[in-house]
């Protein structure tokens, strides 16, 4: 099954959009974890089934400060990699976050 996530290029991203949509995959791709407190919201998405300890998830990491909101993304120590799904939910408060 063509996987959207793995697209290097427009064309090949509709290609696999359209496989995905057309083979059910998205139901694969439902897991979801929010962790809030004193203004920072983190936000992790992964496939279903998965586990928080796994390198499996795209995590965000929200920051409210007064008037003033942001969003960064989660990073491996090589970095460049902020939409990757490969960090664990469980060491979500341990990353290191970047703007995209």
């Amino acid at each position: 099954m063509a996987d959207p996530r793995r697209s290097t290029d427009v064309e090949s991203l509709l290609g696999d959009i359209l496989d995905c949509l057309k083979e059910g995959c998205l139901n694969d791709m439902s897991a979801q974890r929010i962790d809030s407190a004193a203004g920072t919201t983190y936000t992790g998405y992964a496939k279903a089934g998965s586990s928080e300890s796994d390198a499996v998830w795209q995590i965000s990491k929200t920051v409210v400060s007064g008037a003033d909101t942001s969003r960064t993304w989660a990073t491996t120590s090589s970095g460049g990699d902020e939409l990757a799904y490969n960090k664990a939910w469980s060491h979500r408060k341990d990353g290191t976050y970047t703007y995209v």
